[in-house]
């Protein structure tokens, strides 16, 4: 489901016309996300200077390369939230953050709330499911199953 996200979200970006250096970069960041990535890194899979990147991706895109992959990756927390049973501690790893209060942290920053606060407001919303099977996050992020 993460690379389902991941190739959507590639197919909705390549509508807009970039560059073919910036293109490159955002395919890379799109095949790479669960990894730690680094400008540097970036820049050198696609043949050309960080610096000469930071400021393409800048003017292309209207944000930096870091926060794009920051937003990028909030977006498929996001969705692991949703419709996982990973923990936010799990996703947090699956994401390369570099600590589950790092990943609460920047989770925060851009959305506004918790994972955990936000995992109990969506929780697979969209499914209705009445066989009393279905679960729901506890106080620590811990899916249990749903009370009646």
């Amino acid at each position: 489901f993460i690379f389902d996200f991941a190739n959507q979200m590639q197919r909705l970006q390549r509508k807009r016309d970039f560059s073919m250096h910036i293109t490159l970069a955002l395919d890379y960041i799109y095949n790479h996300l669960l990894e730690p990535l680094t400008v540097e890194e970036i820049a050198t899979q696609i043949g050309i200077r960080p610096t000469y990147l930071s400021r393409l991706f800048y003017k292309e895109t209207g944000q930096t390369v870091s926060a794009y992959i920051r937003k990028k990756r909030i977006q498929s927390a996001q969705n692991m939230l949703v419709y996982s049973n990973y923990s936010c501690a799990e996703i947090a790893q699956y994401l390369s953050f570099s600590s589950s209060s790092h990943f609460s942290a920047v989770f925060k920053e851009e959305t506004g709330t918790t994972p955990l606060k936000y995992r109990r407001q969506n929780y697979r919303r969209h499914w209705h499911v009445n066989d009393g099977s279905d679960f729901v996050p506890d106080s620590e992020g811990n899916l249990t199953k749903r009370k009646e």
